[in-house]
């Protein structure tokens, strides 16, 4: 697929990365406030695993927009 190679529809690869961290932030922050009130360990887990993810797709959009077209 042409979509799959360097430098092709970066734009697109970097909107959908930005919109999958967008989704992740708000995983986080539900979990993060959930995790606040009951203290349930899978909770605490699900912080964890968001905030790995969301530092994923910071590192992914950064990558997209440095490479040029």
């Amino acid at each position: 697929m042409r979509i799959c190679q360097r430098g092709e529809q970066e734009g697109l690869k970097r909107a959908v990365h930005g919109s999958l961290g967008a989704l992740a932030v708000v995983c986080l922050v539900y979990n993060a406030v959930a995790w606040c009130q009951r203290h349930e360990r899978h909770l605490a887990a699900n912080v964890l695993l968001y905030g790995v993810l969301v530092a994923f797709e910071q590192r992914k959009v950064r990558h997209h927009r440095c490479i040029k077209q």
